[in-house]
């Protein structure tokens, strides 16, 4: 199965809630920049516009990746994201790089492999890894990095074949 640790750096919060500190983690004019520009590429009809938007924000997009409407992509840190060539990211998938947490925030960059389908409405957490030519089922929590060629689904995800 699956690796369970997720590769993501610690950082403490004094607020009773870390998301509170989110001015300090990024600028908020950068943020904003970052909000418009994926907000703008999750609605755009065109595949080709939409991964020159993505790439502005800093993400690395790798040849004919395609990403389906209303994908969201993390606003504070889109630079550790990286979507290699071939890949499929669902019809309003989530893709975190950042997570609040009381007293803490985590930060990690997530990689989705050559040829990975990443299914609608799943979300990929900080520090994860999805192998080349994996398969990640609709509305799955990827809490974990998956192994290449393997087809994982549910909440949190689980070995749905052998590869």
């Amino acid at each position: 199965m699956a690796e369970t640790r997720r590769d993501t750096v610690v950082f403490h919060s004094k607020q009773p809630n870390s998301a509170l500190d989110w001015k300090a983690v990024r600028h908020p004019i950068v943020t904003s920049v970052h909000w418009a520009l994926l907000k703008f590429a999750g609605w755009f009809p065109s595949m080709r516009v939409r991964r020159v938007l993505l790439r502005a924000t800093g993400m690395r997009v790798g040849k004919n990746v395609s990403i389906g409407l209303n994908a969201q992509f993390d606003i504070f840190f889109p630079e550790k994201i990286a979507l290699e060539d071939h890949c499929i990211i669902g019809w309003e998938a989530l893709i975190l790089c950042h997570e609040f947490l009381e007293k803490e925030y985590r930060i990690g960059s997530v990689s989705i492999g050559t040829g990975a389908v990443v299914g609608a409405r799943s979300v990929v957490l900080p520090g994860v890894r999805v192998g080349d030519h994996a398969v990640v089922g609709a509305m799955s929590l990827v809490n974990k990095n998956v192994k290449e060629g393997e087809w994982v689904g549910g909440v949190p995800i689980r070995p749905l074949r052998k590869s």
